[in-house]
């Protein structure tokens, strides 16, 4: 059979911190790869040290050279191995802007794969390679009573990211399921994978994809019907490839935008 030849990871994960733009940085202190926070009201100080650290004053596309994003998902498709670069923060910290926006890293990472592929020059793709574009979303609806338990319990809905979802959702292929293949490992059966063979088709899929994202995502807190609570949405791009020799390699780009977090606040005590 053919052989997926692979080269071995030398680095498991790397963690890079972007303050937060366009807000004051009284208690962040920054040099280099360090960042030295201030307990706020206190004089008590604590430094964190990190692979890269953003200043607040740095674009996206900083991030990009400056956190290795590009370099990374580069060498990952090259050398037929997978990656992925997820976002986690507070809400409100600009997770999204920096995954999703304009210039951010999931539109970055079409460019980047193409590059890897080394056909920047001429944007289309060799015969012996497959490209494929897929967008998941995880819908979280709000707390409901289980006729069960009792209790308050929530859901994840899977959404296909690039099937439009109309004014309240409906027209979403919701409901997607995760199951599991004895060789390949995990998958979510139904999904949309569309092929591209160009860069700008890669590009133009995934700001398709990130449309319905937005489009979704401001649906949260609108009382509408499948509503969701919070909304993760994992963007992929997947490349198979055939050498001359009959080997194959597969890698696949993963770019994750989790949902902020709230820290819940303390009960009031009893009087």
């Amino acid at each position: 059979g053919h052989q997926n030849k692979t080269m071995p990871r030398t680095e498991p994960f790397r963690v890079a911190i972007r303050c937060c733009p366009n807000r004051p940085q009284a208690i962040v202190k920054l040099q280099g790869n360090q960042f030295e926070l201030q307990r706020p009201k206190t004089t008590l100080t604590k430094k964190f040290k990190f692979a890269s650290v953003v200043a607040p004053d740095e674009d996206t596309r900083t991030l990009h050279s400056k956190a290795g994003v590009s370099s990374t998902i580069q060498k990952s498709v090259a050398a037929g191995e997978s990656v992925t670069i997820l976002s986690f923060g507070a809400q409100g910290t600009g997770k999204t802007t920096t995954m999703r926006g304009e210039g951010g890293v999931v539109l970055q990472a079409a460019a980047d794969v193409f590059k890897a592929l080394g056909n920047q020059s001429s944007g289309h793709a060799s015969s012996a390679t497959l490209i494929t574009v897929s967008c998941l979303m995880s819908a979280v609806t709000p707390p409901a009573q289980s006729h069960l338990t009792g209790r308050q319990v929530t859901h994840e809905v899977l959404l296909d990211g690039l099937l439009p979802g109309g004014e309240t959702g409906e027209d979403y292929k919701g409901g997607l399921v995760v199951r599991e293949h004895p060789r390949t490992g995990f998958f979510v059966e139904g999904l949309t994978e569309l092929a591209v063979e160009s860069e700008e088709a890669c590009e133009a899929a995934l700001r398709t994809a990130l449309r319905n994202c937005s489009a979704e995502e401001a649906r949260i807190g609108s009382g509408a019907p499948g509503a969701p609570l919070r909304l993760h949405t994992l963007c992929t791009i997947r490349v198979k490839r055939r050498s001359a020799e009959g080997d194959e390699t597969s890698a696949q780009v993963q770019v994750v935008d989790l949902a902020g977090w709230v820290r819940d606040k303390p009960a009031p005590k009893a009087p």
